[in-house]
């Protein structure tokens, strides 16, 4: 008997310790895949940035070439690199007087001062290699993206906002300014 409950409490004894093991480990996860949200997000708004840096730089550089034009032509990636055994395609971006990316639809558009979801959700599209999935605010989609695209005016300023749909608390995102390509991030923890 004495030799049962010695296999007893050898057994719970064993038993609590995986649960205090996996219960850690559950935690140390959670942290972890928390870190791992908050860095994608961050590193789709700054890969943003840079890619709306970018094609003013190159209206920069087309203007002092004598080209006038307030159209950037930009590539996902170099045009010789196949994916998937198709090359990409060229994204035609149109820019506003002062050389900012607002939409890749129309130039027209890009000029009327008026800022629409679609040309944020175009922006989101054509300016980014391997864009994470977007949804357009209050429409229905059948798919769930990581992120939602809106076009808000704050401080009487229009402007684009990509809010991580990953985040639970909704505090993560970023407003894009068209007017004059100023990138915002709010993140709080």
């Amino acid at each position: 008997m004495a030799e049962r409950s010695a296999r007893v409490f050898e057994w719970t004894l064993l038993i609590l310790v995986i649960s205090v093991i996996v219960t850690l480990a559950v935690g140390v996860y959670s942290r972890m895949a928390e870190d791992v949200r908050q860095l994608s997000f961050k590193l789709a708004a700054q890969n943003f940035e840079t890619a709306v840096s970018g094609v003013r730089a190159k209206w920069y550089v087309q203007r002092s070439q004598g080209d006038l034009d307030y159209t950037v032509t930009v590539y996902g990636q170099l045009p010789s690199s196949p994916v998937d055994g198709q090359e990409m395609s060229p994204v035609e971006v149109y820019l506003n007087r002062s050389g900012w990316p607002v939409n890749t639809a129309s130039a027209a558009q890009a000029q009327d001062r008026t800022l629409e979801v679609w040309e944020c959700a175009q922006l989101w599209n054509g300016l980014l290699y391997q864009a994470p999935k977007v949804e357009i605010e209050g429409q229905e989609s059948a798919e769930t993206g990581d992120y939602e695209v809106s076009a808000v005016t704050d401080q009487d300023e229009k402007a684009c906002r990509y809010r991580h749909l990953l985040d639970e608390s909704g505090r993560q995102y970023f407003d894009y300014f068209p007017r004059n390509g100023r990138v915002v991030v709010y993140s709080s923890p």
